[in-house]
C-alpha cells in the first residue's frame, strides 16, 4: 500500500483548518527555542566585536605612525602589537563561549523542541492537541530524547562529511526517529532508528521527492523573506510539518497493520486511523 502526495498535503490542509495560528504559534516558538535567539545574539555579539577589534586597530595604526616622531624605540611597537595579540584573543575567547552555549542549547532544548514539535502536528491530526504539547519533550524521558537524537544527527553528520550521497540516504533513513520518539520518549536512540529504517525500507527516495516537492514554496520564502522580516519560513512550516506528520502516520499505521510493529510498543492502543476527509 502507496502513499500519495497529493493525498498527504490535502489531508494536512484540512488538519489546518481553524488551527493555522495555533500551529504557526508552535513553530515559532519551537524555532526560536530551538537556536534562532542565541543564534542572532551570537551574530549580533560577533558585529559588534568585529566592529570594536576594527576600530581598535584603526587607531592603533595611526598612533604606531607617530611613534618614531616622540622617541619611541622599536620596543613601543612590540607593545602595541601585545595589546593586539591580547584583545583578539579575549575576543576568541568571548564568542567561544557563546558558540559553546548555543550548541547546547541547540542539544539539549533543540531536542525537546523537536520531539514536542512532532508530538503537536501528530496529535493535531485527531483534534487532540493544544499548545503545551509543544513542551512535552521536557515532561518525558528528557535525557533519552536529548541522547537519541544527539547520537541521530551525530551519525547523520559523519556520513555526510564521509559521502555526500550517502549522508542523505542516512538522514532519510532516520527521517521518522523525531515521530517515533514523540510517540513514545521512552524508546531507545537504537530502537527509534531500528523502527525508522523499516518505515522508510524501499521508500527514501519516495520521501526524497516528497520532500522536494517543496521547493517552489521554499523559493518563495527566500524571496519573500525581507517583506516578513525573516518570518516567512515560519509560516510555511505548519503546512509542511502537518504533511511530514501525514506521512508518518500512514507509515505508522500501514506497519502496525502489516504485523510489523506493535503499536504498544508507540503507546498505542490500535492504529489510531484518521477520521474521513
Amino acid at each position: 500500500m502507496y502513499w500519495q502526495r497529493s493525498i498527504l498535503k490535502e489531508n494536512a490542509k484540512v488538519s489546518l483548518r481553524n488551527k493555522y495560528w495555533l500551529s504557526f504559534a508552535v513553530s515559532l516558538v519551537a524555532s526560536l527555542l530551538a537556536g534562532a535567539i542565541i543564534s542572532v545574539i551570537t551574530y549580533a555579539y560577533s558585529y559588534s566585536l568585529y566592529r570594536s577589534m576594527f576600530l581598535n586597530f584603526t587607531q592603533l595604526m595611526q598612533y604606531s605612525d607617530y611613534l618614531p616622531y616622540y622617541g619611541y624605540d622599536s620596543s613601543a611597537y612590540d607593545l602595541v602589537w601585545t595589546y593586539m595579540g591580547q584583545m583578539i584573543l579575549r575576543m576568541a575567547a568571548q564568542l567561544s563561549g557563546l558558540s559553546l552555549l548555543a550548541i547546547l542549547l541547540r542539544i539539549f532544548v533543540g531536542a525537546a523542541m523537536r520531539v514536542g514539535s512532532s508530538r503537536y502536528y501528530v496529535h493535531k491530526r485527531f483534534d487532540d492537541t493544544n499548545f503545551s504539547t509543544l513542551f512535552s519533550g521536557f515532561q518525558n524521558n528528557w535525557l533519552n530524547t536529548v541522547g537519541a537524537l544527539f547520537v541521530t544527527d551525530l551519525f547523520c553528520s559523519l556520513w555526510a562529511l564521509l559521502f555526500i550521497i550517502p549522508g542523505i540516504v542516512k538522514r532519510y533513513q532516520y527521517y521518522y526517529v523525531e515521530f517515533l520518539l514523540s510517540d513514545n520518549p521512552n524508546l531507545t536512540g537504537t530502537r527509534a532508528r531500528e523502527i525508522s529504517r523499516m518505515l522508510t525500507n524501499g521508500e527514501k527516495g519516495r520521501i526524497f521527492i516528497f520532500d522536494l516537492s517543496f521547493f517552489w514554496w521554499y523559493l518563495l520564502v527566500g524571496i519573500t523573506s525581507w517583506l516578513t522580516l525573516g518570518l516567512s519560513h515560519t509560516f510555511l512550516l505548519p503546512y509542511v510539518q502537518s504533511a511530514r506528520a501525514e506521512l508518518y502516520i500512514f507509515a505508522r499505521d500501514r506497519a502496525i497493520n502489516a504485523g510489523q510493529l506493535n503499536p504498544a510498543e508507540l503507546g498505542l492502543a490500535q492504529p489510531q486511523t484518521p477520521p474521513v476527509c
